[in-house]
């Protein structure tokens, strides 16, 4: 045999190399009829290819080339390209050898030894049945299409001889190198390189047509029967659309079995139908019907998911309603109490939550069934990464130490070898790419068993993942680098990664074992690793008789022990990690693990809460989620939420000393809240109530803001006008801003050409001291210069300036008060006598008010200084470069101003402590009056995008700015800012909010201390009680609110809500106006559901938390507050106005009668010439007349009329208190009692008489009859000549009551009538909450 070249597979089965080009000698094929050598079996011609259909045509077409090669052999056939080959691979028995072995059994069954030792009937029953049963199996071998047991295997293509896998993954497996053939050989164990090989034969004529098929979509328009439909597209449309082959007309006779109708909007299937006391139904569709019912509002069609129940009939009272959440069943036991008398007095450890916990943090609640693809998604990716998250650390019970550090052999290995653990991880990765190849040489075959054996060679790679030692994890997962240093010599202790970012989505790439950068580190690591192990004298190995681990035959005695080591290793690493539950450090993968955590927490009593129960299972895991209608997937965050929750417990359980400390104060809550990463911006503690003993002293609240600030260095500075606007058509009257200096030197804050500048003045010392000086140019006449007080600017510190404008009459100096309009210009006269002021103030949060102060203040009437201010110039915030009043600003600038008024002093002092505040001398000065404002808050890179927004609330006028000197290089241009504001707070009555919890109370003796009466007098004696009410919420409108408290400040709401005139009005007229202005500088409604969405992403678990920080007697609301804002005060008319009849009369009253001496007194009648008609001219209709009446003894009323002749009544100065008749004491009559009424400062009336009530309402059902005498002795007896009916001034009570008017007579509310302008009948969302016991016992409680 040593000229023959066999290959062996497996040791069963043997072939002869036919003899080839390349192969040397060979034994040449001989016996012709196919015959494979002298002495061999005849090969037998394949029956079937099993799956691989594709293949019988290539056996066709080779037909006698391949009776030459038996089955089983290794066969070689080069198709049109020479680096292609195809090896079969018997891997199971053929269809004929199954077959076979079945008959086999059955005459075994049949021979005579075992027909004859079953001798009783039930033995026969059963040979008869198991020889039924295999005869079955070969009917069924025969009917399926034959399986031949091979498989065909394509050959490696590899780069180089070095490629070649030692050993390969079975005998005869295929290799091209450089269009050489390279087969592996066992014996002898090597790869045997046949050379170049040619093509045997070539696939011609060998083509297959093979069906694609496409969807047939169409819209349907009209559904006729169970069976019929028309759609928008007929059969041929679509297969035109398809490209179709075939023919185009379809057999309308022929039913489709596979469709689906396919809704492009989501189906809402949370919305019920409910009737009767438990009924409901579930809707799936609904359709508004316009044509059945024309008039508005039409009706409505609901589709339900399941007919209606034979009891529901017509005009049935349902409801339709939305179930917002899954229904929730709690099983209460309800025990009446009962007293007990406790003996002994027992001290219990505190319970700090009231609620129900689980051991590991999450809350218990419930959700729907979900299926697993539902809970997973049916990405493949994500689904991978859940089930070895989940379902492999479900096998695990122990914790995992999360701040071991690999990088240090000493951390991890002191019985084992680390020598040999880098050569079993190298194993592993072996196989990791040996499977990973296998699979994706089979990616392209088609088949179910190929696809099955597809699958379990990745199974197997994921297997071996999930079963990595920790170590073997950080080298796989994680990146290092080498280093060394006083703190000791960290190795590059993980396998080289050539790309990823080591992400659970992006994860990372190691080289391959065979690439030179890894055999390169795993030398290294192997030579690191034997040093550490000669060296470590704990390691188990050296603790046994050197002669016994020299001996190579004790190879796998040395491994065990080496296990052995490992596992010991394992218990001395938890063991040496119990300190680390002290360790404080923060971040997840140091110090205490996070597994830890909440057991830690709670043996401190703490229970920690997650409160992402309802996240998304990818979104909790991995940070991903699949969204859209395609299974692709997003990154929600690079953090997996689970691991978020876990950084904020380390962040709680690190404070937990200042916590226990600080239970039920304020500073409890806020250190909370940023333990949770929330801004207290967002979420912030609201406190209210409190005494204020001082009325006259305004409220303020103090919060911390996040702002920016432009930095102005190396010459940058921003451009802007100095023009009239166009709502005054004048300069601005006052230029407010606030700065920051970083040095001392002279600087200009502000100039408008070269006539006018705000600057700074050193004062030539070393200390931080100078002046804010503003200038005038004054041409001819000497400059105009307003100097502040010596004050340290160039501290570092934030100062804010103000310079104003106003006529010099004002008086007092010039200070202009808060509330007051004296002194206001309303022309840009030269010539006029104009007084500038110069305020300047600095805050400082650490006392938490303003410390320094400085306000000076100058007239001038020179027509040449005041032209220079009224100039139009180009404006440079920061100094002009050519530095005409100083050098230019280095610092900071927060926030500058225009306005077209002169701002009073008290708004400043509001704008020192509270810089984003923008009140001015009324309510709506900020729409009115502010023309022009920069906040500096944009936090952009000012070199790609040079304009500074205007954000002053009118955007009807606005001026951008334009940035200045700004490149990439003097980057960032912005600096963040942690800024305390103290701004003023209107004054909301009860619910005003305070700061001043804890306070000193100031008191006073009135005298000397006696016994018998109190002597002391404190400042809080007569104040109310404090307000136990608490805030701590998320509140969509309490960024309005803060916005209207900055536009606003101490708006007194008494002073717009205490109109008398509004009392039968659904609204406060004055507050309306207010807010209609505020309101003006919103284009669009504000959205409160997207502020609901954006909170979302906190974790809500901190309401729990803080819950616990709360004191039992505060009131507070926690969790999301939806409110009114401020300038929305909710109005309820109580009753209705009465009717009146304004009776406005003057004139002459003539009286020429008698009086009747008898004991009755007569009515009275007269005739009335009416000579004048009404004037329809004037607001305010008065009337005078002449009247001339003589006696009547007739039982008539009396009525009197008159003619107009002039309207006295028109000026309010023109009333006459007196009339110029006689009256009955024979004098002018004079009125003894009147009363002048002046209406608010919008609207002014007046009137002499007050209207006076002459009548009730009249009922709109009810009449009542009058009747008529002729004498006063006929009405004394009842003896009326006539009667009629006229409507009564009674109601009936059943007419009055809500239930008429909600049954009968219907509402009559319209959009125009109800206090909110909504809808008269709206929806309201509720949870339905019913008490329903199961046995009733004895209880005090009243339950279904």
């Amino acid at each position: 045999m040593k000229n023959k070249r066999i290959i062996y597979w497996g040791g069963n089965h043997q072939t002869i190399i036919p003899k080839m080009g390349a192969c040397g000698e060979g034994s040449e094929p001989s016996g012709g009829g196919g015959k494979a050598g002298s002495g061999q079996k005849t090969p037998e011609e394949p029956k079937g290819l099993g799956a691989f259909d594709f293949l019988g045509d290539v056996l066709g077409a080779i037909g006698g080339e391949l009776q030459d090669a038996a089955i089983g052999t290794l066969a070689t056939a080069l198709i049109g390209d020479p680096a292609f080959g195809v090896t079969f691979q018997k891997n199971r028995p053929s269809t004929d050898e199954n077959i076979a072995d079945l008959e086999k059994q059955i005459s075994e069954l049949d021979a005579p030894q075992r027909s004859s030792a079953r001798g009783d009937v039930g033995d026969k029953q059963d040979l008869l049945d198991l020889k039924g049963d295999l005869q079955a199996k070969i009917d069924i071998l025969r009917n399926n299409p034959y399986d031949s047991g091979v498989d065909p295997v394509g050959p490696l293509n590899l780069d180089s001889v070095d490629d070649l896998p030692q050993p390969a993954d079975f005998v005869g497996q295929q290799a091209i190198i450089d269009g050489n053939l390279y087969v592996w050989k066992d014996p002898p164990g090597t790869w045997v390189n046949f050379g170049n090989q040619d093509t045997k034969f070539a696939t011609t004529d060998q083509d297959r047509q093979i069906p694609i098929y496409a969807k047939y979509t169409a819209e349907i328009l009209e559904v006729h029967n169970q069976d019929s439909i028309t759609t928008n597209k007929t059969w041929s449309d679509g297969a035109t659309e398809a490209g179709h082959i075939g023919p185009t007309q379809v057999n309308l006779e022929t039913k489709f079995d596979t469709w689906y109708v396919d809704t492009p909007v989501t189906q809402d299937l949370h919305t019920y139908m409910k009737f009767g006391e438990e009924g409901s139904a579930l809707i799936i569709n609904q359709k508004e019907d316009a044509e059945t019912y024309v008039d508005f509002p039409n009706s409505i069609i609901y589709k339900l998911y399941e007919p209606l129940p034979d009891d529901v009939e017509k005009n049935d009272l349902i409801y339709i309603c939305k179930q917002m959440s899954s229904p929730l069943l709690e099983s209460v036991e309800l025990v009446d109490f009962i007293d007990e008398e406790i003996e002994d007095v027992v001290l219990r450890n505190p319970k700090w939550d009231a609620g129900f916990h689980s051991d590991g943090g999450l809350n218990q609640s419930e959700t729907n069934y979900k299926t697993y693809n539902e809970l997973v998604t049916s990405n493949k990716t994500i689904q991978e990464l859940i089930e070895d998250k989940v379902i492999s650390g479900s096998l695990n019970d122990s914790i995992t130490l999360d701040g071991i550090d690999h990088s240090q052999f000493e951390n991890f290995a002191k019985f084992s070898s680390v020598e040999d653990r880098v050569v079993n991880f190298k194993y592993k990765l072996d196989k990791i790419e040996l499977f990973t190849s296998q699979s994706n040489a089979l990616s392209g075959v088609l088949g179910t068993e190929t696809a099955e054996y597809t699958q379990s060679l990745l199974n197997n790679v994921r297997e071996i993942k999930n079963n990595f030692t920790p170590f073997e994890k950080y080298m796989y997962f994680e990146s290092s680098s080498y280093s060394s240093g006083s703190l000791g010599v960290f190795h590059d202790n993980a396998w080289p990664k050539k790309s990823g970012t080591g992400t659970n989505l992006d994860p990372y790439v190691l080289y391959a074992v065979s690439e030179s950068v890894a055999t390169t580190w795993y030398t290294n690591q192997i030579i690191s690793s034997s040093n550490y192990d000669r060296n470590n004298r704990n390691r188990l190995l050296l603790n046994i008789p050197a002669h016994i681990r020299d001996d190579e035959r004790n190879d796998a005695f040395t491994t065990f022990i080496n296990m052995t080591g490992e596992h010991f290793d394992g218990v001395w690493e938890y063991i040496n990690q119990i300190p680390a539950i002290y360790d404080r450090r923060d971040g997840l993968d140091v110090g205490l693990s996070r597994d830890l955590i909440f057991q830690v927490g709670r043996s401190f009593g703490f229970y920690l809460n997650d409160g992402q129960d309802l996240v998304s299972l990818p979104n909790y895991l991995i940070g991903a989620d699949v969204t859209g209608s395609s299974a692709e997937y997003s990154v929600q965050s690079a953090t997996p939420q689970k691991d978020i929750s876990r950084e904020i417990w380390k962040r709680i359980l690190n404070n937990m000393p200042f916590f226990l400390k600080t239970r039920g104060t304020i500073r409890s809550i806020k250190g909370l809240i940023s333990c949770y990463g929330i801004p207290s911006s967002i979420l912030r503690v609201r406190e209210f109530g409190g005494p204020n003993p001082n009325k006259n002293k305004p409220s303020y609240q103090i919060t911390r803001k996040f702002t920016k600030a432009l930095e102005l260095k190396s010459g940058q500075h921003i451009e802007t006008t100095w023009a009239n606007d166009t709502k005054s058509g004048r300069k601005p009257d006052t230029i407010e801003m606030r700065f920051r200096a970083a040095s001392g030197s002279n600087q200009t804050l502000f100039q408008a050409g070269t006539d006018i500048a705000l600057r700074l003045v050193d004062n030539g010392s070393a200390d931080n001291y100078g002046t804010v000086q503003f200038f005038l140019e004054g041409g001819a006449n000497p400059d105009f210069t307003l100097s502040s007080t010596s004050l340290p600017i160039y501290d570092g510190e934030f100062y804010s300036v103000m310079l104003t404008r106003m006529s010099a009459s004002i008086g007092d100096s010039g200070r202009h008060y808060s509330g007051s309009s004296a002194g206001q210009l309303t022309s840009d006269s030269t010539s006029q006598n104009i007084l500038y002021s110069l305020h300047v103030g600095r805050y400082d949060s650490g006392v938490q008010r303003t410390i320094y102060k400085s306000w000076t203040s100058g007239s001038s009437s020179t027509t040449s200084v005041n032209s220079a201010y009224v100039g139009n110039e180009t404006a440079y915030i920061g100094g002009k470069p050519s530095n005409d009043f100083g050098n230019q600003l280095s610092g900071s600038i927060m926030e500058f101003r225009y306005w077209n008024t002169a701002l009073n002093s008290g708004s400043f002092d509001n704008h020192v402590g509270a810089p984003k505040a923008f009140d001015g001398n009324h309510p709506s000065a900020s729409w009115e009056d502010l023309v022009l404002r920069y906040s500096f808050d944009d936090d952009k890179n000012l070199d790609s995008s040079t304009s500074i927004r205007d954000t002053s609330a009118d955007q009807s006028y606005t001026a951008e700015g334009t940035a200045t000197g700004y490149t990439s290089g003097n980057r960032p241009h912005f600096r963040n800012l942690v800024d305390q504001q103290k701004a003023k707070v209107p004054n909301l009555g009860p619910n005003v909010r305070v700061e001043n919890k804890i306070r000193i109370e100031q008191s006073k003796l009135l005298g000397g201390l006696s016994v018998d009466k109190r002597s002391e007098i404190s400042a809080y004696d007569l104040a109310p009680l404090d307000s136990n009410r608490l805030g701590v919420y998320f509140s969509p409108s309490d960024v309005i609110n803060e916005d209207i408290i900055l536009s606003v400040a101490d708006l007194d709401y008494d002073d717009f809500i205490g109109d008398p005139r509004d009392k039968y009005k659904r609204r406060y007229r004055q507050l309306e106006d207010i807010a209609t202005t505020y309101w003006q500088k919103y284009n669009t409604p504000n959205n409160f559901w997207d502020y609901i969405r954006l909170i979302r992403f906190y974790d809500t678990s901190v309401f729990d938390q803080i819950r616990k920080m709360i004191p039992a007697k505060a009131r507070a609301n926690v969790g999301l507050l939806i409110e009114p804002n401020l300038l929305e005060r909710r109005k309820e008319v109580i009753g209705a106005p009465p009717i009146k009849e304004p009776i406005n009369v003057r004139g002459n009253l003539d009286v020429g009668f008698g009086r009747v001496v008898s004991g009755s007194t007569k009515p009275m009648s007269a005739s009335i010439d009416v000579d004048a008609q009404l004037s329809q001219s004037g607001i305010y209709l008065t009337y005078s007349a002449s009247l001339s009446a003589s006696p009547s003894a007739s039982g008539n009323y009396n009525t009197y009329t008159g003619s107009i002749s002039t309207d006295i009544f028109r000026k309010p100065a023109l009333y006459i208190l007196s009339s110029s008749l006689s009256g009955w004491g024979g004098g002018e009559e004079k009125y003894g009692h009147f009363k002048l009424e002046v209406g608010g400062p919008e609207y002014i009336f007046s009137e002499v008489l007050q209207p006076n009530i002459s009548g009730s309402r009249i009922s709109e059902h009810n009449f009542e009859r009058r009747f008529f005498y002729s004498t006063q002795a006929s009405a004394s007896v009842n003896n009326f000549y006539s009667s009629s009916l006229v409507r009564s001034d009674k109601q009936s009570l059943y007419q009055d009551n809500q239930m008429f008017r909600l049954v009968y007579q219907g509402s009559l509310q319209t959009k125009k009538t109800t206090l909110d302008k909504l809808d008269p009948v709206t929806v309201v969302l509720t949870s339905p909450t019913t008490l329903v016991t199961k046995e009733t016992g004895e209880s005090k409680l009243d339950v279904l």
